[in-house]
């Protein structure tokens, strides 16, 4: 019997519309066929784009315009209730997704391993040191209470159980807290596949930590000043 395929649909909120043609690469690159897209714009409209990024919808099964004053949660919600897929995960505009990224997270979902499936231990790329960390080792492959909340994939029906908060910062935080306190379960794959990309300006992150905090949060592996996308990916695509 062949292993079940069922649609997954990739969810990205964004208020960094120039970020839409590298995310559509990665997303592009993906292993694991049985995909869609839900864009949402965050405060655009898609006229208004330049062509380029206007160039990285085409082929998204849909796009929605959405009010700037929504939170983020508000807008999280607005783009699951367009999705079509038995599966949804939440993808960040910033971070790095490597090939077998989405192929990792369904056969998880499919195999029960968790109501919520992401990543606790994850690698964290510091653009103005070149610093690459690993946060929370050893919470791989095993039942957790956190996930990035980068990483969220899940059942769309769960949605309607257990939707975002009407928030913009720790929406993530409070939706793991949401479904731990209905018995959801949480399961942390492997750190591979997966990196989070702290810019210079870490004032545009939603989470403005800054790096010398982030150093705290995890174990510094190495350091990798001006490390090309291509480079990163590489990394997290192949590290054991």
């Amino acid at each position: 019997m062949e292993p079940r395929a069922p649609l997954l649909s990739l969810v990205v909120v964004t208020m960094r519309p120039s970020f839409l043609p590298a995310i559509r690469v990665m997303l592009d690159r993906q292993t694991y066929r049985q995909v869609e897209i839900v864009i949402a714009l965050h405060g655009y409209k898609v006229g208004d784009l330049p062509q380029e990024q206007r160039r990285a919808l085409e082929g998204v099964r849909s796009v929605l315009e959405l009010p700037a004053d929504w939170s983020l949660g508000h807008c999280l919600n607005a783009a699951i209730a367009e999705a079509n897929g038995e599966f949804v995960a939440k993808i960040d505009d910033d971070d790095l997704y490597g090939r077998e990224y989405v192929a990792e997270m369904i056969r998880h979902l499919v195999a029960g391993d968790g109501d919520v499936v992401g990543k606790a231990e994850a690698f964290f790329y510091l653009e103005g040191s070149g610093a690459i960390l690993l946060r929370k080792p050893g919470l791989s492959r095993k039942r957790v209470n956190f996930v990035h909340g980068a990483t969220l994939a899940f059942p769309r029906i769960l949605a309607r159980e257990c939707p975002f908060q009407d928030v913009t910062n720790m929406e993530d935080t409070l939706f793991l807290q949401d479904c731990g306190a209905r018995g959801i379960s949480v399961y942390s794959s492997s750190r591979r596949n997966f990196m989070i990309f702290r810019r210079v300006a870490t004032d545009t992150h939603t989470w403005t930590q800054a790096d010398h905090e982030m150093f705290k949060m995890g174990i510094l592996i190495k350091e990798h000043p001006h490390a090309t996308r291509a480079e990163l990916l590489s990394m997290i695509e192949n590290v054991k």
